[in-house]
């Protein structure tokens, strides 16, 4: 059974900024966390004091930030954008 993906509006403003190529590749990304909210690649986010979030990698520079909630089945993407700016 697939997750519902819900994107936050800070989310959805980074990812619209980016060039068309990576935020095709972000979005694609994003989506795809309603199948697998936990796929091979993504990692528990540590140091934020929030151990719910998660990320996962898109291409070398891109990141997706987001959390998973088991009992309603939703993915909720926090922020997506190039590594150096994300973690900020």
């Amino acid at each position: 059974m697939a997750y519902q993906v819900g994107i936050r509006r800070k989310a959805q403003k980074q990812i619209d900024r980016m060039q068309e190529r990576d935020r095709e590749r972000v979005l694609e990304a994003a989506l795809a966390l309603g199948e697998d909210p936990r796929p091979r690649d993504a990692a528990k986010m540590r140091g934020t004091g929030n151990l719910q979030e998660w990320r996962v990698r898109v291409g070398r520079d891109y990141r997706v930030i987001y959390r998973i909630d088991d009992e309603a089945r939703e993915v909720l993407i926090l922020e997506a954008g190039h590594r150096q700016g994300i973690y900020g």
